[in-house]
């Protein structure tokens, strides 16, 4: 069976599916049943017999089915994108590489430095001062730098000798030799004089000039700008689940669109009606064998098969966006506007669309749980029904049937081992079993839980045997039995008249046992 794996003290153990889900609450039975006890290879809970999508199980458990199906979207994603060419299409031949295109020059600055003929390009300068013209703005601004030009003050680059050594560090450098730095220019001292601009008074409060009549109240109302009313919808709404569209707008649009009850809003009954449709829609058992009790090596290759098939051929996610043109839905035949949010199958084609709360499957109905369905044969339908389409359905462990013999009988199919008692799990293979609530019942079991008593003898109505009903009365259907309650007369038959738990054949009767005004 599947397990979850736990870590405890270190060491990551297998913990089992009825104990990771074991006491939640049912949601049909309320405080009549204790709390899931799940059967260890039906899907019902052993105390109430309710199924365990009906109990408010853990999102762990819930989800294991989406999961699985998440998986199975992403292998096709992954296919698509590494499928390789056709053989039939030749495949061009390689081009030659492009010879790489020079880096662009760079754009000369736009800035003019000119120096005097008392320089030279290497720095140093001949007889006479150091000066340096520089154009900013249109205007030549002289820099002296003194007339230390003659005295190189820079010591030469340092070279190594013919044994490789490095040579002596040049000597210290003497400040007071430094040319000084000259003076900026006048423009750069001159001082920029910011002024501060005063916000513009809102017309609305300008000239407002408050009469001494005016009461305070109207004069605060025509000083105080007014305010939108706040709401408590424009509060926003956290989701379970939304549709993977990236206009938010398109989102709320579609999650409003759907029936109130079945929105997957946090907390609410439609968070919980996803929860129960990802269980009872999409049931890990359809899509893993690691989920299945006890398969063969044969039938784990069969349903491996299965999967991938209808991976490639049916499995679908619905897209949500915004309607373009005048367009029919597909399940109501009602109108699609311009602007509205539909939702569309592309395994269906592109001339089938849905409105949100129409996107349902073709069997049960049922809104297609995060918009995943499964085509076949112009229909879409829930992972569910689509597999009961092509493989029995063992209506026991609820899990599909991949080996060669099976049992049917009351219009159901089971597996040959799970053909057994619906309470004390009996094997019923050549056994009689009396058919409750489409499940096989053996006949102590009938009796203890489900037979009637009869109202004259006190004794079990064996389900074999015929018997009378009147209301909540019954009786076997012999003379011994149901006869006149006054005459002993029997009744089987004839008409009656039942009083309660007594039946008279006469009205004499009646009035004999029973005085008037009783």
């Amino acid at each position: 069976m599947a397990a979850d794996p736990q870590i405890v003290s270190g060491i990551t153990e297998k913990v089992l599916t009825h104990e990771v889900g074991a006491g939640a609450p049912c949601l049909k039975c309320g405080d009549k049943c204790p709390g899931l006890d799940l059967h260890f290879w039906r899907k019902i809970c052993r105390n109430c017999k309710c199924k365990q999508e009906d109990h408010d199980v853990l999102s762990s458990i819930s989800t294991r089915g989406i999961n699985n199906i998440g998986k199975l979207l992403m292998q096709d994603r992954e296919i698509a994108q590494q499928k390789p060419p056709k053989s039939n299409e030749s495949s061009p031949p390689p081009k030659a590489p492009k010879a790489a295109a020079p880096p662009p020059a760079p754009k000369p600055v736009k800035q003019t430095i000119v120096n005097d003929t008392n320089s030279n390009v290497n720095g140093t300068a001949k007889s006479g001062d150091l000066n340096v013209t520089i154009d900013i703005g249109g205007k030549k601004h002289s820099l002296d730098f003194g007339g230390h030009a003659e005295q190189n003050d820079m010591p030469p680059p340092p070279n190594f000798d013919d044994q490789g050594s490095f040579p002596a560090p040049p000597p210290p450098i003497d400040n007071d030799k430094l040319p000084e730095v000259p003076p900026l220019p006048q423009e750069f001292n001159e001082k920029v004089e910011i002024k501060e601009e005063k916000p513009a008074v809102i017309e609305e409060y300008q000239q407002t000039e408050l009469k001494p009549e005016e009461s305070l109240k109207s004069q605060e109302s025509r000083l105080t700008p007014t305010m939108p009313p706040s709401s408590s919808d424009d509060e926003e709404k956290e989701y379970e689940w939304t549709p993977p569209v990236a206009d938010q707008k398109l989102v709320t649009e579609y999650i409003e669109a759907l029936p109130k009850d079945k929105q997957p809003v946090v907390g609410t009954a439609g968070a919980k009606y996803r929860k129960k449709q990802l269980m009872r829609q999409l049931p890990p058992h359809d899509q893993e064998p690691g989920e299945c009790h006890d398969l063969t090596d044969q039938e784990t290759q069969e349903m491996n098969l299965f999967v991938k098939q209808y991976r490639k051929k049916a499995l679908g996610g619905g897209k949500v966006e915004e309607n373009s043109k005048v367009k029919s839905c597909a399940e109501c035949i009602q109108p699609l506007k311009v602007g509205d949010v539909i939702v569309w199958a592309e395994r269906a084609g592109s001339e089938k669309y849905w409105h949100p709360g129409c996107f349902v499957c073709a069997e049960c109905k049922e809104l297609l749980v995060d918009l995943i369905y499964f085509y076949h044969e112009d229909k879409i339908y829930c992972g569910r029904h689509y597999c009961e389409l092509h493989k029995p359905r063992c209506a026991a462990c609820d899990e599909l049937i991949f080996a060669p013999e099976y049992t049917q009988a009351e219009d159901c199919y089971w597996h040959l081992k799970h053909f057994c008692c619906w309470h004390c799990d009996q094997p019923l293979g050549g056994k009689n079993y009396v058919p409750h609530d489409n499940q096989p019942v053996c006949i102590p079991c009938y009796e203890k839980s489900f037979a009637h008593s009869c109202s004259t003898c006190k004794e079990i109505i064996a389900p074999n045997t015929e018997w009378v009903t009147f209301e909540e009365f019954h009786w076997h259907a012999q003379p011994e039995c149901f006869k006149c309650t006054e005459c002993s007369k029997s009744l089987v038959g004839k008409p009656c008249i039942p009083k309660g738990e007594m039946v008279f054949c006469c009205s004499q009767c009646k009035r004999a046992k029973i005085p008037p005004g009783q």
